[in-house]
C-alpha cells in the first residue's frame, strides 16, 4: 500500500498524471482507501477542498458523518455525496450566475405521467383514424394494424371511453418502463436531434435487420422529441430535467466554464474528487468526470468491474476502466494485489468470470446447490440448454450473511440458502 499512497501523493501534488485509477478484488478495502484518500486531501486543505462521491445517498450520509466527526468541522455540509448531486450543484450554480430559473428534477412518477400522455395522444389518433408520422412508426414497429391493443391492453376495460385520461390509464406499464429506459440511454449518450439521421444510419447498419432497426431508432427519437415538448408544455418557464440528462448537462456547463462563458463559485467544484464504485458510473458519468478533469480537478477513481451492479442502468464497467486509462483522463493504474487482502477473503472469493457470467444471464431458470467436499459447495445453474459449473469456496468461519453474499443474488435458490446457512455456522 505504500506504493499506492506514493502515487496518490504524486497525483495530488501536480504530477504528470491528473487521475489515479485503483482496482482491487472484492473486500480488499477499496472504500476504506477512498475514505482515507478523502481525509488526506481535506487535511492538506487542497485548494477548494476535496469531495468524495459514492453510489448511494445512504452510504454518502454515513461516510459524510464519519468524515465530519473525524475532522471536527467541515467547510462543506456534505463532504461525501453522489455524482448526480455534484452535477446538480454545478448546473444550479451556472444558472444562478446567468439569472435563470433554478433546475428541478423530474421524479419517476412525473416521467411516467408525461410518457403516458405522449403515448395516449397517438392512441387518440388511431381511434380517430388520423394517423401521424409517429403513429405510422408505431404500426411498423409492432408490425400490426392493431398495435393499439399491444400498447394499451387495458383500453378495452375502460368501457370504450376515448378521453385522454382513459387512454393514459390504459397504456401498458411495461411499455412505459422500457420506453423510459430507452430514452435514458439516449440522453446519457448526449445524442442531439441535429444528428438524428446520422445516429439512425450508424445504428441500423447494413445487415439483414437494418430496416427494422432503423424503424426502432426513428421511433425512439420521435417519441423522445415529443417527450421533450411535453416537459416544456407541462412546466412552462421552468427548467426541468430527468436524472439521465443531469450529468450530460453538467458536463456541458463545465465546457462553457473553460471558455469563460459561465462562472462558478470556487466551492462548487472541488480541487480533488474521490470516486468510489467507479465501475457503476454510466457513460454520462464518465463524460462528466472527463469534463471535471479538463477543468483542473484531480481525480481518484476506485472500483472493480467484476463488482458492477448497475449494468442494467447503462453502466459498462470494462469499457469505463479502459477509457479511464487510455482515454482523455490518462489515469495512472494501480492494482491492489490479492496478497493485500485478508487471508480468509483472498481464499474464499469465487472467480470473477463466474459471477459476471451469471449476472449477465437474464434467462436463469433455476439454481440448485449440493454439498461437495468440505469446506466448499458446488453450484449448478441452468438456463435453458446452457449449463455452468463452478466451485465456490466459502470459509466456514464466515458469518451467514457474508457467506450468502458470495452467491449471485439472481441465482440463489431456497435450497442453496438453507444449505449454506446451516453448514458449519
Amino acid at each position: 500500500m505504500q506504493e499506492l499512497w506514493q502515487t496518490f501523493d504524486a497525483v495530488l501534488g501536480g504530477g504528470e498524471a491528473s487521475a489515479l485509477l485503483v482496482v482491487g478484488p472484492p473486500r480488499c478495502g477499496k472504500t476504506e482507501f477512498a475514505f482515507e484518500a478523502l481525509m488526506r486531501a481535506l487535511e492538506r486543505n487542497h485548494g477548494g477542498g476535496a469531495m468524495m462521491t459514492v453510489s448511494g445517498r445512504v452510504t454518502a450520509d454515513r461516510l459524510g458523518n464519519r468524515a465530519i466527526r473525524r475532522m471536527g468541522a467541515s467547510m462543506k455540509a456534505r463532504p461525501v455525496t453522489t455524482l448526480s448531486a455534484l452535477a446538480f450543484a454545478v448546473i444550479a450554480d451556472a444558472r444562478r450566475y446567468e439569472d435563470l430559473p433554478a433546475p428541478r428534477l423530474l421524479n419517476g412518477a412525473e416521467q411516467d405521467a408525461l410518457l403516458r400522455r405522449v403515448v395516449a395522444a397517438h392512441l387518440d389518433h388511431a381511434e380517430a383514424g388520423n394517423l401521424c408520422d409517429t403513429c405510422v412508426l408505431l404500426r411498423e414497429y409492432f408490425a400490426d394494424d392493431r398495435w393499439t391493443d399491444t400498447v394499451a391492453p387495458a383500453r378495452e376495460q375502460s368501457g370504450g371511453a376515448t378521453t385522454m385520461a382513459m387512454f393514459e390509464r390504459g397504456v401498458s406499464s411495461s411499455f412505459v418502463d422500457q420506453l423510459r429506459d430507452m430514452l435514458a440511454r439516449i440522453n446519457e449518450l448526449g445524442a442531439s436531434f441535429a444528428h438524428e439521421r446520422e445516429y439512425v444510419g450508424e445504428a441500423a447498419g447494413t445487415g439483414r435487420n437494418a430496416d427494422r432497426t432503423a424503424v426502432q431508432w426513428r421511433l425512439a427519437f420521435a417519441l423522445r422529441r415529443e417527450y421533450v415538448r411535453a416537459i416544456e408544455h407541462t412546466y412552462p418557464g421552468e427548467y426541468r430535467l430527468d436524472a439521465s440528462r443531469l450529468l450530460v448537462e453538467a458536463a456541458a456547463v463545465l465546457r462553457r466554464v473553460q471558455v469563460e462563458e459561465v462562472r462558478l463559485q470556487p466551492e462548487t467544484v472541488p480541487s480533488v474528487l474521490v470516486v468510489d464504485d467507479f465501475h457503476d458510473a454510466t457513460l454520462a458519468g464518465l463524460r462528466f468526470l472527463e469534463a471535471l478533469s479538463a477543468a483542473g480537478v484531480r481525480l481518484v477513481l476506485v472500483g472493480n468491474p467484476d463488482e458492477a451492479v448497475q449494468t442494467f442502468r447503462g453502466s459498462y464497467p470494462e469499457y469505463l476502466m479502459g477509457c479511464a486509462v487510455r482515454g482523455p483522463l490518462h489515469a495512472a493504474l494501480h492494482r491492489i494485489p490479492v496478497s493485500d487482502t485478508p487471508a480468509d477473503v483472498a481464499t474464499s472469493w469465487p472467480r470473477a468470470s463466474h459471477c459476471r457470467s451469471l449476472r449477465r444471464s437474464r434467462m436463469t431458470r433455476r439454481c440448485r446447490s449440493a454439498p461437495a467436499s468440505s469446506p466448499d459447495t458446488r453450484a449448478v445453474c441452468r438456463s435453458g440448454d446452457w449449463t455452468h459449473r463452478e466451485r465456490m469456496w466459502m470459509p466456514v468461519s464466515a458469518p451467514p450473511r457474508w457467506r450468502m453474499a458470495r452467491y449471485p443474488r439472481r441465482c440463489t435458490s431456497r435450497l442453496a440458502r438453507r444449505w449454506t446457512m446451516s453448514s458449519g455456522v
